[in-house]
């Protein structure tokens, strides 16, 4: 779609859906500082420099920033003798923001299928996510959120969404014990719907206090000692999945071992025997994870190990 500029005499006459379609245009941007509107004087003095790659400051009316965020960061760097006018359209360019956002996301969970699942074909994100978290819209509620549209307590927020936004601030074990505390954190923030930095008491963090006492750190005797010991059972139920039966409480602690295993590398090499054991072991619990850990990483910050993979493969 172009915009006819000879019959468009005013700014105002340029409606957002036509911005929108612009924007699908141009080469996706991780800052909106990237981009920006220009308001000629005239149209002249540009169709009489074919192919020019500068103008002159006296033919700008003014510049109109993609929104707030950009026009602070003109502001510090930007010749003063042009006008500097508040954004027009500000929400369409959010909206196309949220959607390359979402595409990255979407990107980076095929990415990590493929180099830690043996994914041969193209599947749907968001109707594999739907499949076994039964939150279709987990992608849209985690940018919802990020760009604080939604709150992450309003009380419809899932287990999903407080995984992919915790962070550890708490000194737990460096071993695999240690992703089974973040997971019962995790657990504690959705359940109480309140993002703690100290965890509270339970049954479970009393299980996972012994284990680290007796230096019980081996992926298959905590899962175990989860699963017989009563002061658990509560914590087991909750994180079963009425529909799918996948065990959220084997989930998480993979995708906080998976999270760290691609934050840790810079090159691809054959997958290590602790993940294949995962894998092996717990296939639908390791393939969610590895969808969520790619969500959360977002194709930008994983292109290079995926095109090393993939150069490694061929």
């Amino acid at each position: 779609m172009k915009i006819n500029l000879e019959r468009i005499v005013g700014v105002d006459e340029v409606e957002g859906n036509q911005i929108s379609e612009l924007l699908k245009l141009v080469s996706p941007f991780q800052y909106t500082s990237e981009y920006l509107f220009i308001v000629f004087e005239s149209l002249k003095p540009i169709r009489a420099k074919k192919g020019v790659k500068s103008v002159d400051f006296v033919d700008v009316r003014a510049v109109i920033p993609l929104d707030k965020v950009a026009m602070e960061e003109l502001k510090i760097s930007f010749n003063h003798n042009i006008r500097l006018v508040e954004p027009r359209w500000a929400s369409e360019v959010e909206d196309f923001s949220q959607e390359l956002f979402m595409e990255n996301m979407r990107r980076g969970a095929i990415c990590c299928l493929q180099m830690l699942n043996k994914l041969n074909k193209r599947i749907s994100i968001d109707v594999f996510l739907e499949k076994w978290t039964n939150d279709e819209n987990l992608i849209v509620r985690f940018i919802n959120f990020q760009y604080r549209k939604e709150k992450l307590d309003d009380g419809n927020s899932t287990i999903w969404q407080y995984l992919l936004m915790y962070e550890r601030h708490e000194p737990y074990p460096d071993t695999c014990l240690g992703y089974f505390f973040d997971s019962v954190h995790v657990f504690a923030n959705w359940h109480y719907k309140k993002v703690y930095l100290t965890m509270p008491d339970s049954g479970v963090l009393r299980v996972l206090n012994r284990l680290e006492l007796f230096g019980s750190d081996e992926w298959k005797s905590v899962i175990s000692e989860l699963e017989k010991d009563s002061d658990a059972q509560k914590y087991v139920r909750e994180c079963i999945h009425q529909k799918s039966k996948l065990r959220q409480y084997i989930v998480m602690p993979i995708y906080f071992f998976l999270l760290d295993y691609f934050l840790g590398k810079k090159e691809w090499k054959d997958i290590p025997d602790d993940l294949l054991f995962l894998q092996k072991k717990y296939k639908d619990e390791y393939r969610i994870a590895a969808c969520l850990v790619g969500l959360r990483l977002g194709f930008d910050s994983i292109h290079e190990l995926y095109y090393d993979y993939v150069k490694k493969k061929q």
